[in-house]
Order: structure tokens, then sequence, then C-alpha cells
């Protein structure tokens, strides 16, 4: 049993170092004024924005925290997560709630879905698409946790959003232990 424990243990500390690694040179750690989530953001000239507003889908009007830097190469970063309203949020199913967060990113670049993959982060489960937005393309990470719902993307060249600076971004995006642990709760 103490073996077990032991080899668990070591188990888990490469999982852990990932979560808490410091960011590689020229990006730096961000988490938004609530903490919902934390990411790596590329320290580069650049516009920077943190805001939080009201988006309307599916008719209902629903704030949403969100971080976004675009760099000069064309390439744009954005972080966010919104928290939806109590009767909302048990009325839909996990697969409902991706939908809904993918739909408000949608709404907002006015792209359309052109593939979807299941992914995984700790045990969260997540959807990540790749969107068509005019001539530029958009790789999309959505998660769902009880009510809160969270999103990071990069909108840019393909090449772009295929690159290593994209992974590591999108790779950074952690969810806030607290928010999943009190989600799990409800």
């Amino acid at each position: 049993m103490r073996v077990r424990l032991v080899f668990a243990g070591l188990l888990a500390i490469p999982l852990l170092m990932a979560a808490d690694a410091a960011p590689p040179p020229g990006w730096k750690a961000y988490s938004p004024k609530d903490h919902s989530f934390s990411v790596w953001l590329p320290d580069k000239t650049g516009r920077r924005s943190e805001r939080e507003r009201s988006v309307t889908v599916r008719g209902m009007s629903i704030k949403i925290n969100l971080v976004q830097v675009e760099i000069p190469s064309k390439l744009t970063y954005e972080a966010a997560s919104l928290l939806l309203p109590t009767q909302l949020g048990r009325k839909l199913s996990q697969k409902e709630k991706l939908e809904f967060i993918r739909d408000v990113f949608l709404s907002e670049v006015r792209g359309k879905v052109y593939d979807e993959t299941e992914i995984k982060q700790g045990q969260t489960t997540g959807k990540e698409y790749v969107v068509q937005v005019g001539r530029s393309v958009a790789r999309l990470r959505v998660f769902a946790v009880g009510r809160r719902l969270y999103r990071a993307s990069v909108l840019g060249s393909k090449s772009r959003v295929a690159s290593k600076d994209a992974d590591a971004f999108l790779d950074s995006y952690q969810l806030s232990a607290k928010e999943d642990a009190s989600a799990k709760r409800r």
C-alpha cells in the first residue's frame, strides 16, 4: 500500500510541475481579476486589453471576462471565461455548455467550424475547434465546469495558429483549481 502511494506521488510530480512551470522567455503568466483561469501571454509589443463585457447569445445577455493580445505578426491570442446564470447552468448538459461557449466565439468572429477534436485537461474534458474566419483560421479550446465556461483561442494565418507559440499559449491555459473544486460540489 505504501509503495503504491509513493509511486502515485512520483507520477503526480511532473503534472504539478507542468501546471506551475514558469513561462518560457518572452512570455508572462497572467490571471484575470476573478482568478478563474491562468495563461501565458507573449510579452511582445502589441496591443493587450482586458475587459468585461456583455454578449447576447440565444436571447440572453451574459458577462464575459477576457484578455486579448494582438501582436504585430497578425496573430491574436485570447483567453476568457463566463459564468452562466444558475437556471441556465442547471438546464444545459455538458455538451450544450461546450456548444454554448463555442457559439459565443463564433458569433463574435463570424466564423464557421470545420474541424473538432475532444481534449482533456486534468479531469476536465473539452473540445478544440478549428474555425474558418474569413481568410484567417482560429484554434479554439473550450471547457465547462459547473456553471463556469472557459475558452482560449489563437487567430491568424494557418501556419501561425499551428506554430509552437500558439501551442505554448493554448497548452498553458489552466482552469482555476478553486473553480474546479467548487463546481464539483454543486
